[in-house]
């Protein structure tokens, strides 16, 4: 008997979740949703790779190479804003406020709105490509439709990306982990645990306690500068 690991089901329910949601939203059919009365499966997502700066430096000069144009502006916008690949591929012009430079997600995956903040190297990437867009166009997925109830509407941008980062000797680099990547040189940075969560969309701190051991090496560093903290004139 073929079986499916957690990530597959989750991914079924999501779409069988959005056939029903569209039902009752579009076609006015007076259906409740049992998708919503199913207990989803737990993913392991806790993968413990983030990218040097080196590391991310050479991915996004290959995603620059890459005949899809929208890849560099794409995996640029995960790696410095930390959202999902799901979360990005569906920003539209409306989402995005370039002045003020944040991200208006409305409701996510948590069911939360959010509104993580953009670095002022996004603004100047993003600029151009908003200018004249369609406001009901996707801005990195041009010309597509209804990518809203599509579990994975990051998948157009799956064999480019892997491609660039075979180009750049980081086969075993997933887009997943340019979010934890993010949430990793936040806090070297000094970003506290609950900016941390906001930016992230976690709704508890014990989801983002999971990037601090990945910091170890880093904890080195700092603790190293109390090396001579009271000593100095005791030896």
């Amino acid at each position: 008997m073929k079986t499916v690991g957690p990530s597959s089901v989750r991914k079924e329910l999501f779409f069988l979740s959005a056939i029903f949601n569209v039902s009752r939203r579009e076609w006015g059919l007076t259906l409740e949703n049992p998708v919503d009365l199913i207990e989803k499966p737990t993913l392991n997502n806790e993968r413990n790779v983030f990218l040097t700066e080196k590391q991310a430096s050479s991915l996004i000069k290959e995603c620059k190479k890459s005949r899809n144009k929208m890849l560099y502006p794409f995996t640029l916008t995960l790696l410095q804003s930390g959202m999902r690949a799901r979360e990005a591929a569906l920003l539209k012009p409306g989402t995005v406020n370039i002045k003020d430079r944040y991200f208006d997600l409305g409701k996510t995956k948590n069911g939360d709105p959010r509104r993580p903040p953009m670095t002022k190297t996004l603004q100047k990437v993003l600029k151009p490509i908003l200018k004249g867009r369609d406001p009901e166009d996707y801005i990195f997925l041009p010309g597509k439709k209804n990518l809203d109830t599509d579990p994975e509407p990051a998948k157009s941008f799956r064999s480019a990306f892997e491609f660039a980062r075979s180009r750049a000797e980081l086969d075993h680099v997933h887009m997943h982990d340019l979010r934890h990547t993010a949430a990793s040189y936040l806090l070297m940075g000094g970003c506290d645990l609950r900016t941390l969560a906001d930016i992230l969309g976690h709704r508890t701190m014990q989801m983002v306690k999971r990037y601090t051991h990945l910091l170890d090496g880093f904890k080195i560093q700092e603790i190293d500068k109390l090396d001579q903290l009271g000593i100095q004139d005791n030896e």
